[in-house]
């Protein structure tokens, strides 16, 4: 297993996530840059320093609304496509991310068990088949800290992307594992929204 260790910085726009193995050596880093902006991006860096991948949100997508909303397109160091996260709601309001891979598959699904406050990532054929697993908490000042374990050997999502998707959890911890659900009000309010915005500026959901 590894660790991820994320020092919150108040109204920054950039923020680092570092995995630490148990010896607490840095692996890799991500760096997250925007804060109240369209986009946000996450850019992997492997131990040397090397850029290796970068996931971005897709401009007036829910995350401007809702945190817990996010969808990631995530790209290589050479700019080509290696899988997407998006996140949905269930019908008791309990939160899942999908993540697809660079065929647009869906290839895993996470779920947030707030009791426990963890995420399992597991098969979408299986729900018993787990990949792996988050467990964490936010200290002081809001830092977070995960732990990362790795359950499966077969796991079909590139490690870059769940590398991504922990700094996601991290960046907006409280938001996925403490806040209340929304209500249907609230969705059908903020999806109103979102569809204004999106016909006047003709921005369609694939920007």
């Amino acid at each position: 297993s590894i660790n991820l260790i994320h020092n919150y910085s108040f109204l920054s726009y950039s923020t680092e996530f570092q995995f630490k193995n148990i010896d607490n050596c840095c692996l890799e880093k991500v760096i997250r840059t925007g804060g109240m902006c369209p986009r946000y991006f996450y850019d992997l860096y492997d131990t040397e320093g090397n850029f290796s991948a970068r996931g971005i949100t897709r401009a007036f997508s829910w995350v401007l609304i809702d945190k817990r909303k996010p969808k990631i397109d995530i790209y290589d160091y050479q700019d080509n496509f290696i899988g997407m996260i998006e996140s949905k709601f269930q019908k008791d309001f309990n939160l899942q991310f999908n993540f697809y891979n660079a065929q647009h598959h869906l290839a895993a699904i996470a779920y947030i068990n707030k009791e426990m406050q963890e995420i399992i990532i597991v098969s979408p054929d299986d729900p018993n088949q787990i990949f792996s697993k988050f467990t964490g908490q936010s200290g002081f000042e809001e830092d977070v800290f995960l732990n990362i374990s790795f359950t499966s050997e077969c796991c079909p999502i590139d490690n870059r992307i769940i590398k991504i998707f922990a700094s996601l959890l991290a960046d907006f911890y409280d938001n996925f594992i403490h806040t209340t659900e929304l209500s249907d009000a609230k969705l059908e309010m903020f999806s109103s929204i979102m569809q204004i915005i999106t016909t006047i500026l003709g921005v369609g959901d694939d920007s």
